[in-house]
């Protein structure tokens, strides 16, 4: 019974080893959050928020208008992105630099 619980143990262990390995490591935010706002994703310096993006806030709306970057979901007024699009996105733009 107990080596069943350490094996089990060991699995999960390895499980995260591999995912560390196959994507970087995230800021915090990106493992928190299911909705990330604009701020978020390129900075506000007023507010002193570091962005994911090394981009401003014109130039990643203008990709998301011209679809080269993920579309926000609209909630009332708000514009929020999904966390996992912008993983994704950072993702992307690692490989290509």
């Amino acid at each position: 019974m107990l080596a069943d619980t350490e094996q089990s143990f060991n699995a999960d262990e390895n499980s995260k080893a591999i995912a560390e390995q196959n994507h970087p490591a995230f800021p915090k935010i990106l493992e928190e959050s299911v909705y990330l706002r604009i701020d978020h994703i390129v900075g506000n310096k007023k507010k002193n928020i570091v962005g994911l993006l090394p981009l401003g806030r014109t130039s990643f709306l203008d990709r998301v208008r011209r679809k080269e970057y993920p579309s926000p979901i609209k909630i009332g007024r708000s514009s929020l992105w999904r966390t996992s699009d912008i993983k994704k996105l950072i993702i992307e733009l690692g490989k290509t630099a």
